[in-house]
C-alpha cells in the first residue's frame, strides 16, 4: 500500500514512537494521553496493546498512525448519543456523539475496534463510532461498530438544515475535502451508517446491517458529495444482514450524493429497488448511485433509480478513486 503523502516541514522531519497499555505496563495508559504528548513536528506512531480504552478520543496530530496489537482485542469505546445531554443540559447532537474524532491532516489507523455502544437511535439518537475530517485517511483492519450514523466521513455539508444540526468542533470550520481509504474493515449499523462528503474507497470491507425490527431498518450510505467530487466507491465488499429486504444501499444526504458498488456481494437484506430518494424525487436526477458486476440475491432487483456502469466506466471510476486516495490500482 502506498504511503500517505509526506507531510512538508521546513526543518528535518523526525519519527516518534509511543506505547499505550490500559494495564499501566507501557508509557501511557490512554490513547489520548499519548497523542497529547506527541511532538507536533514529528511523524508519530502510537502502538496500542490489547485492552479496553473507554475514551472520547480527539486526534488532531498532523501526521499520526495508530496501530493496535490485535483487531479484536484493542477496543476503543464510548457510549454518547445525540439525544444524551451535556453538562449544560443541551442535547449532544450527532457531531458531539462520536467515540473518536480524527482531524489532523493525515491519519492512519490499523488493527482495532472503534465502537459506540449508546444503542438504538430511536432512544439514544445518532451515535458515531468515528468522525473522520482528515484530508487523508487510511483505516486498515478496523471494525466500526454502532447503530445510527456509525461512520462519518467528513467534510460536513456547507449548510445545516436545522439550527445547530452540526453542533460540534467543526460546525463553523472550513470544509476541507478528504480522501479516505478503508481496507479489510467492517462497519456495522442501521440508519445512514456510512455518511458524509468524503471521496472514500471501501475495499474488501464487510458491511453488516442491523435488524431494528422495522419494515425499513436502514440505509447503508447517505453521501453528501459535492457536485464535482467522486463520492463513495465500494469494491469487492460484502453487504449482509439477517432481516430480508429491509435496507437500502443508499440515499442522498445532499442533492449530489454519490455511491458506487463494484464487484460486491450483496445479500437479500437489500430491498429490490435498491436506492431511496430521501422523499424528494428531484434527488433522482442529481444524485449518482451506480453498480457494476455485483452478485448475490440483493444485487438482482429492479432498482427505483440509479445506473448500471459499463466495464469501461467501472474501470475508469476505480482508477479515479484509487488515485484520489493515493493508493496504487492493480486490476
Amino acid at each position: 500500500m502506498k504511503a500517505l503523502r509526506a507531510y512538508d516541514y521546513n526543518k528535518e522531519q523526525k519519527m516518534q514512537q509511543l506505547k499505550v497499555s490500559s494495564d499501566g505496563s507501557a508509557q501511557y495508559t490512554t490513547i489520548q494521553s499519548a497523542l497529547d504528548a506527541a511532538r507536533l513536528d514529528d511523524v508519530v506512531t502510537v502502538y496500542i496493546y490489547n485492552g479496553v480504552y473507554r475514551e472520547k478520543l480527539v486526534c488532531s496530530h498532523p501526521n499520526a498512525t495508530l496501530v493496535g496489537e490485535s483487531r479484536d482485542a484493542v477496543l476503543l469505546t464510548g457510549a454518547d448519543g445525540g439525544k444524551h445531554f451535556d453538562a449544560q443540559g443541551q442535547p449532544l447532537g450527532t457531531f458531539r456523539s462520536q467515540t473518536a474524532l480524527f482531524d489532523g491532516e493525515q491519519i492512519c489507523v490499523k488493527n482495532m475496534t472503534i465502537a459506540n455502544t449508546a444503542g438504538d437511535g430511536r432512544v439514544h439518537g445518532q451515535s458515531l463510532a468515528a468522525a473522520v475530517y482528515s484530508a487523508y485517511a487510511v483505516f486498515e483492519n478496523v471494525d466500526f461498530v454502532g447503530c445510527q450514523d456509525t461512520l462519518f466521513t467528513g467534510p460536513l455539508p456547507e449548510k445545516e438544515r436545522l439550527k445547530n444540526g452540526f453542533l460540534g468542533k467543526h460546525q463553523f470550520t472550513p470544509r476541507i475535502k478528504s480522501g479516505q481509504y478503508y481496507k479489510n474493515c467492517s462497519i456495522t449499523g442501521d440508519i445512514d451508517f456510512i455518511f458524509g462528503g468524503a471521496d472514500a474507497l471501501f475495499e474488501n470491507c464487510a458491511i453488516h446491517c442491523r435488524d431494528r425490527g422495522e419494515a425499513i431498518n436502514g440505509y447503508v450510505t447517505a453521501p453528501s458529495t459535492a457536485k464535482e467530487d467522486i463520492g463513495y466507491v465500494f469494491y469487492n465488499c460484502k453487504i449482509d444482514g439477517t432481516a430480508k429486504h429491509t435496507f437500502y444501499l443508499g440515499r442522498p444526504w445532499r442533492a449530489y450524493g454519490k455511491a458506487a458498488f463494484i464487484s460486491c456481494e450483496i445479500s437479500d437484506v437489500i430491498m429490490p429497488d435498491g436506492f431511496d430518494d430521501w422523499q424528494d424525487t428531484a434527488n433522482r436526477a442529481t444524485s449518482t448511485f451506480a453498480e457494476y458486476a455485483n452478485k448475490g440475491d440483493g444485487a438482482n432487483g429492479k432498482r427505483a433509480f440509479g445506473k448500471k456502469l459499463s466495464e469501461a466506466q467501472a474501470q475508469q471510476l476505480l482508477e479515479k478513486i484509487y488515485n484520489r486516495v493515493n493508493v496504487p490500482y492493480a486490476p
